[in-house]
């Protein structure tokens, strides 16, 4: 591993003396290098990521450094290019960052409100993005191609449910069948269309470091970088940071600790939130991305947030119908 980590950062003049596979992370590789001129972290972007979705990616980081987010940036290799192309695969090489980041999203409730706080600074500077920055953007759902894609994905978790009735296959029908479903029968009014803002999309704990006294003092991984409204941003997030697998009272308070910290920032109304929370659930409800890594990449490193992510769609229903 250690020859082929060298071949990839041949153009950063850097002399590999070691190499570790860092295993935090669902879908992409990465690495820490140590070599005689310090240590590095390497990315290495997903498969289906080509170069002008990687040049996005970049363009974001350097956006919000301007901003005075304080994202890691790539470093510029002897091309003056910030990443690399190696078997077919797009690479870039980091600083090695450390501090106190947590995957698991077991954070201090004082750091729970540090990160709240960061996203809001990251939606305020997004606020002034140009549009065409990025290509990437969030689009309303259309329902008959959501349910066109869902009897697509139905008949092949029959097909592999037949054949090995699981207790994964069975959960899987299960959900993919109730979100079609709902897709077909739906009971919501559709709510006030919300303006796309460049995000950082998944700016939850296990992004971030955290330094001593509990502030982020470093944000990475934009990989999913893109134009979308805040409020959907704040209700992904509160729903990956907060509830933990589960919907216990207090991880509720939690919930709405995140969001008064977050509001203290930028303001945000009850009746946007709302909106929020009604475009998470459509999303949620169209989303069938544990399905497609596990029956049709054949990969089971997501498997485990299959009936989380179904428990929180209808964790949200719920409080959307209570709070109309």
């Amino acid at each position: 591993m250690k020859d082929r980590i060298q071949a990839i950062v041949a153009l950063y003049n850097i002399e590999v003396a070691s190499v570790e596979l860092i295993t935090h992370g669902f879908l992409s590789e990465n690495y820490r290098v140590v070599a005689a001129q310090g240590t590095f972290f390497l990315k290495q972007y997903r498969s289906a990521l080509d170069a002008a979705r990687v040049s996005d990616i970049h363009k974001s980081k350097n956006f919000f450094a301007a901003a005075g987010i304080p994202a890691v940036l790539p470093i510029v290799n002897s091309r003056g290019e910030t990443f690399t192309e190696f078997d077919g695969k797009f690479y870039a090489l980091f600083p090695f960052i450390t501090g106190r980041t947590f995957p698991d999203q077991h954070c201090s409730a004082a750091e729970l409100r540090a990160l709240a706080q960061m996203l809001a600074r990251v939606h305020l500077a997004g606020e002034v993005a140009v549009p065409g920055h990025i290509e990437k953007k969030f689009a309303r759902v259309n329902f008959a191609d959501a349910i066109s894609y869902a009897d697509k994905m139905i008949v092949i978790i029959e097909a592999d449910c037949a054949a090995n009735p699981t207790e994964f296959n069975r959960a899987a029908l299960r959900i993919a069948k109730s979100k079609r479903d709902l897709l077909a029968h739906w009971p919501f009014a559709s709510s006030p269309l919300l303006q796309n803002i460049l995000v950082h999309y998944d700016l939850h704990a296990g992004n971030v470091f955290f330094d001593d006294a509990g502030a982020v003092k470093a944000v990475f991984d934009f990989e999913l970088t893109q134009f979308e409204p805040a409020a959907f941003d704040v209700v992904r997030t509160m729903t990956i940071t907060c509830f933990d697998y589960g919907t216990a009272p207090e991880k509720w308070a939690r919930a709405w600790d995140f969001l008064a910290a977050y509001r203290a920032v930028r303001p945000m109304s009850d009746e946007e939130f709302r909106a929020g929370v009604l475009e998470f659930v459509i999303y949620r409800t169209k989303s069938f991305w544990v399905e497609e890594e596990h029956y049709l990449k054949g990969s089971t490193r997501v498997d485990r947030f299959l009936e989380w992510d179904d428990l929180a769609r209808a964790m949200w229903i719920q409080w959307y119908n209570n709070n109309l």
